[in-house]
């Protein structure tokens, strides 16, 4: 009799270990359908098989909706930022361009002064920007749906378009990229990453010099890597290459008609490769120029 009492136990326990089983198996199936952007405002409760997690089920659901509401906050709070600062900037803008007709064209001082609060202007109309832009990202990394982004086609293209844009410094761009590397990533996110890379490569590399990307892929992760032969950096400033608001290039050399470099490109690389779980990092070259080295995690599913 308390053989089979025993029996009777053990089953009991194997049945509801099972079923837990299950259910955990369940949530983490929601939690992947989150995670990629496709599950529902009450995703965990109306997935639980027992009624024992509802209360856990509800806690989770409440924490996915508060997510939503943080992201939606986040874009909200971007763009009433911008619009506050946009708005006087414009007006300075306005009230500078009577200035500059009427002072002497050789009153080299105030021609100086003036020219300096253009380019102050420039530069915070490119921080503004990007600091949207980085809002309205952030927003996507919580509540976009996660795509299966073909990186090969995603590098492919950027270079490309770098090729056109550089074609008249005649800069030589080599290329080995892997077929079909595909990364779990928001859309858009990873043709920010590659398009600030290749900006800082071409705008570094000497006229007739070389860039070479290469593209590849293990069991567990995937490796972009991006050579230029540009001057490198000071190994004392390695460390600062992906700080906010740094930048090594000298004044003056944005391209006519677009803002100074705001020192943002490279520190919003190292954000949105951290945020899909990656790694960057830049490091001088034997024979001169900079690699910019970025590893993500392969996602299969």
């Amino acid at each position: 009799m308390l053989f089979r009492s025993y029996l009777a136990l053990a089953g009991l326990a194997l049945l509801v270990a099972w079923r837990m089983r299950g259910a955990l198996r369940h949530f983490r199936r929601v939690a992947a359908d989150i995670r990629r952007g496709g599950a529902g405002a009450s995703a965990f409760t109306d997935r639980n098989p027992l009624p024992e997690l509802a209360s856990v089920a509800h806690d989770f659901d409440r924490l996915v909706q508060d997510l939503h509401r943080a992201a939606a906050n986040i874009r909200g709070t971007a763009e009433e930022n911008a619009h506050s600062v946009k708005a006087p900037l414009a007006v300075i803008r306005s009230a500078l361009q009577p200035l500059k007709n009427v002072v002497p064209r050789d009153d080299q001082r105030s021609q100086r002064a003036l020219q300096l609060i253009e380019t102050a202007l420039g530069r915070l109309s490119a921080l503004i920007s990007a600091a949207q832009r980085l809002g309205n990202d952030t927003a996507d990394f919580i509540e976009a749906p996660k795509l299966r982004i073909n990186l090969t086609h995603v590098v492919a293209d950027a270079l490309h378009n770098a090729r056109d844009i550089s074609i008249d410094r005649h800069i030589r761009f080599i290329r080995h990229l892997e077929e079909n590397v595909r990364v779990l990533a928001p859309d858009g996110i990873l043709d920010i990453i590659v398009e600030n890379i290749l900006d800082n490569a071409v705008g570094f590399c000497r006229p007739g010099g070389t860039i070479a990307t290469s593209l590849t892929c293990t069991a567990r992760h995937v490796d972009l890597v991006i050579d230029d032969e540009g001057p490198g950096i000071d190994p004392a400033k390695l460390s600062h290459m992906f700080d906010r608001n740094f930048s090594f290039r000298p004044p003056g050399t944005a391209p006519a008609g677009e803002p100074a470099h705001a020192g943002l490109g490279l520190w919003i690389v190292r954000h949105h490769v951290e945020a899909l779980g990656g790694t960057v990092a830049a490091s001088n070259r034997d024979g001169g120029g900079l690699r910019m080295h970025v590893r993500l995690p392969r996602n299969n599913w």
